[in-house]
């Protein structure tokens, strides 16, 4: 993720980096922290560097890995 980029190359990056993630997430054998502390790196990657659709996948991931959160006002 921290790798210099442009903006030729930046989406067959994310695309890399993203089934990297979706790997560790569906077939890796990693203790539930790590998988979260891992998401959030990945997480933290989509709102710096992410295209215009990050923002959707950033809820869909936080939401998969944090769990919902309600909030009563």
């Amino acid at each position: 993720m921290e790798q210099p980029t442009s903006a030729e190359t930046e989406s067959v990056n994310h695309e890399r980096i993203r089934q990297v993630m979706e790997d560790i997430r569906r077939k890796s054998h990693l203790p539930l922290s790590i998988i979260k502390d891992l998401a959030h790196h990945y997480m933290v990657y989509l709102m710096e560097r992410g295209s215009k659709d990050a923002s959707k996948e950033f809820l869909l991931l936080d939401k998969e890995v944090n769990g919902y959160v309600l909030s009563i006002l």
